[in-house]
C-alpha cells in the first residue's frame, strides 16, 4: 500500500487507484494448479482421462489445448464416426479430459490451461499411445 491512505502501490494492475475506484474483480488472485502427472501411457484404442485441479479467486475457468488449438466438449452432441471424442467435466476444482479410443495420432502434449481477471497459468501432461 502506498503512503497515500486513499491509494495503491501494488499489485500494478491496481498501482494508482484509489480504493473507491476498484472493484471485486481488482482482488483476484492469479490461479494456481496443483501438481500433475507429466506423463500418461496408454494402449490404442483404451480410454484415457487426464485431471488438473486449479485453485484461484475467483474461481479460474479452465480450456484444455491440444497442438495449440482449444478442446471442444463432446458431451450431448452427436458425433460422426471419423471424428474424434473429448468429454471435460468441471467438478469444484477439479477438470479432466477423457479422450475414447486413442489412437497413437493422439500422442502429444495436452494443457490444462487456468485463467480468471488476474491472470493466467498452464500446466500440462504428455500423453504417449503404444
Amino acid at each position: 500500500f502506498s503512503s497515500d491512505p486513499h491509494g495503491c502501490m501494488s499489485p500494478a494492475r491496481v498501482a494508482g487507484k484509489t480504493w473507491d475506484k476498484l472493484s471485486v474483480d481488482d482482488f483476484a488472485c492469479r490461479p494456481t494448479i496443483a501438481p500433475m502427472s507429466p506423463n500418461v501411457l496408454a494402449e490404442e484404442s483404451t480410454n484415457v482421462t487426464m485431471s488438473c485441479t486449479v485453485f484461484g479467486s475467483p474461481q479460474p475457468s479452465v480450456k484444455w489445448m491440444w497442438k495449440n488449438r482449444p478442446i471442444a466438449n463432446a458431451t450431448g452432441t452427436s458425433i460422426p464416426a471419423h471424428k474424434k471424442t473429448y468429454v471435460l467435466n468441471h467438478s469444484d476444482n477439479k477438470t479432466s479430459l477423457t479422450i475414447y479410443s486413442v489412437e497413437p495420432s493422439d500422442t502429444g502434449i495436452y494443457f490444462c490451461v487456468a485463467f480468471n481477471k488476474a491472470g493466467k497459468l498452464e500446466g500440462n501432461v504428455t500423453l504417449t499411445v503404444n
